[in-house]
């Protein structure tokens, strides 16, 4: 808190993020439950700028939010929680979004599965993104070393760059949307796993 007011602020520069707290902010959801002082004033502060640069949220959010006297990181992934908890850092999880994984993992066709992969290059949006996550987790099932079997390339994160990494052959595996998986079906390309199939509710 600063001045009395509860601090929210993104953690990373995903402008996203501030959807929800900007809504219920202008939606008077924090005022109509209580967050605001004796005079009738707002009991809170939503910051826009992001708290560290992407990528480095995991070693850096607790102190990130120390400095900036944060009371509530949007956005924070549940394992960068863990990581600092085991290291003392005194950091809750208070709400949580399910990841519908959207995504369809797809391959060019000499690529049948994920154990193709082995070897070859794998594009993502950027490294420590949600994605680079989900595919991690894919990878691991399949029985692949993901520090040793593929490589990562980072791509951006709009799908037309990702589509293009592929069809280039920058890539031999990258994550596209269902209807653009469709797509590039039908010119020969496979699609090697859809996370939301094996997660009909989310994760």
């Amino acid at each position: 808190m600063l001045d009395g007011k509860l601090r929210i602020a993104p953690t990373c520069y995903h402008v996203l993020h501030l959807l929800p707290v900007m809504s219920a902010h202008e939606m008077n959801f924090f005022y109509d439950e209580g967050l605001k002082t004796g005079d009738g004033s707002l009991a809170y502060q939503v910051l826009r700028d992001p708290m560290v640069p992407f990528g480095l949220e995991k070693l850096g959010i607790s102190q990130a939010m120390k400095e900036k006297s944060v009371d509530i990181a949007l956005d924070v992934q549940s394992r960068t929680i863990f990581f600092q908890r085991s290291r003392g850092a005194d950091v809750y999880i208070i709400a949580g979004w399910r990841n519908q994984h959207t995504a369809a993992w797809v391959g060019p066709p000499h690529i049948k599965s994920l154990q193709d992969l082995k070897g070859k290059r794998v594009g993502i949006s950027d490294f420590n993104s949600i994605r680079h996550w989900g595919i991690q987790i894919q990878l691991r099932k399949a029985g692949l070393d993901i520090e040793r079997d593929v490589e990562w390339v980072r791509c951006g994160v709009s799908t037309h760059l990702l589509v293009e990494a592929l069809r280039s052959g920058k890539v031999e595996c990258a994550p596209v949307s269902g209807w653009m998986a469709e797509t590039l079906k039908k010119e020969g390309c496979n699609v090697l796993v859809v996370p939301k199939d094996q997660y009909p509710n989310g994760r």
